[in-house]
C-alpha cells in the first residue's frame, strides 16, 4: 500500500503511526522509499500463524470451517513461502516452530472453536477530520481481524512484547477508528 490512494489522499494506518513514533527514519524509508524490511525467522513464525488464524476466522465465518490439519497446512505453506521470500535459512527451528504452531493451534481451537464470528479481515477506510469536520484530507485505514461475541479482536502474532503505552496507544488508535 502506497502513500496515497487513487484519489490522492494520504492513507494512515495504526501500523504506520506506530513505526512514525517508533523511529522516522525507518518510517521514511519503509513508507517513501519503499524498501523492504529484512525478515526475521520469528517475523516468518508470526506470519504463517496470523495466515492460519485468519483461514481459521474467515472460513467459520463463511460457513466454510477449515479442519486442524488444514489449518497446520496453511502454517507450513505460509512458513516456507516467507522463509523462501525473505531468503531465511530455519534450519532446526522449522521444525520448532512447527511444533509449536500444532500446539499452538490446537490449543486456539479449543478454546474459541465455539464463538460466533460476525466478520474478519473486514478492511476499513475512514476520512480524517477535525474536531469541526473539516475533512484533513488523509484516510485512517486499516483491517480488524476478527469480529466475534460482540469484540473486535486484534491477534497479535509479534516476537516481543510492547510496552503498556505502546499497546494502549495503538489499541486506542485502531478502535477510534
Amino acid at each position: 500500500m502506497g502513500l496515497y490512494n487513487d484519489q490522492g489522499r494520504v492513507l494512515i494506518s495504526p501500523s504506520r503511526l506506530r513505526a512514525w513514533r517508533d523511529c522516522e527514519l525507518r518510517w521514511h524509508a519503509v513508507y517513501v522509499e519503499g524498501r523492504e524490511i529484512v525478515p526475521t525467522p520469528s517475523m516468518a513464525f508470526g506470519k504463517a500463524m496470523h495466515s492460519a488464524l485468519e483461514a481459521f476466522h474467515k472460513g467459520r465465518w463463511l460457513g466454510r470451517p477449515v479442519p486442524l490439519d488444514g489449518l497446520e497446512g496453511i502454517f507450513d505453506e505460509t512458513l516456507r513461502h516467507e522463509a523462501e521470500a525473505g531468503d531465511l535459512d530455519l534450519g532446526s527451528q522449522q521444525a520448532t516452530f512447527e511444533k509449536a504452531a500444532r500446539g499452538l493451534l490446537g490449543a486456539y481451537l479449543e478454546r474459541f472453536a465455539t464463538e460466533e464470528v460476525a466478520g474478519a479481515e473486514l478492511h476499513l477506510s475512514a476520512p480524517l477530520t477535525d474536531t469541526s469536520g473539516q475533512d484533513l484530507g488523509a484516510d485512517l485505514v486499516g483491517i480488524l481481524d476478527l469480529v466475534a461475541d460482540g469484540r473486535v479482536i486484534d491477534l497479535k502474532t509479534a516476537a516481543r512484547a510492547s510496552d503498556a503505552f505502546s499497546v494502549t496507544l495503538a489499541h486506542q488508535v485502531q478502535l477510534e477508528a
